[in-house]
């Protein structure tokens, strides 16, 4: 099995129920891990046998600061299908945390997690 991972992406976005998280901009931290089809990349080293995860990171920034998508749910949902377009993709991951969700300095953040198949 080889495994992509996506580690502490950070993009702020303006996501949220709440009026003040629709203007003000938040950081949201990703973090995708993609299960390989199969192994081919492992041993050939070729980027068509792999997921290429510098256009999905792109992609990915794209969709966090763009338009509302209201629920960190909805955002890491958005992402794993984005990661499933690439055929090498078989099976995807994402948590999603609002890093600034408590305000003023408070520790600690809630995060949502999604995962899906092909």
């Amino acid at each position: 099995m080889v495994t992509i991972k996506l580690n502490d992406l950070v993009f702020e976005g303006t996501h949220g129920v709440y009026e003040k998280e629709q203007h003000t901009p938040q950081r949201f931290r990703i973090d995708v891990e993609i299960e390989l089809a199969s192994e081919n990349s492992a041993h050939s080293g070729e980027l068509p046998d792999t997921v290429d995860w510098a256009p999905l990171r792109e992609k990915i920034r794209n969709l966090v600061e763009g338009k509302n998508l209201i629920l960190a749910e909805k955002i890491a949902n958005e992402i794993c299908d984005l990661a499933l377009q690439d055929n090498n993709a078989k099976r995807v991951s994402v948590e999603v945390a609002k890093l600034d969700a408590w305000g003023g300095g408070e520790k600690g953040y809630p995060s949502a997690v999604v995962s899906k198949a092909r």
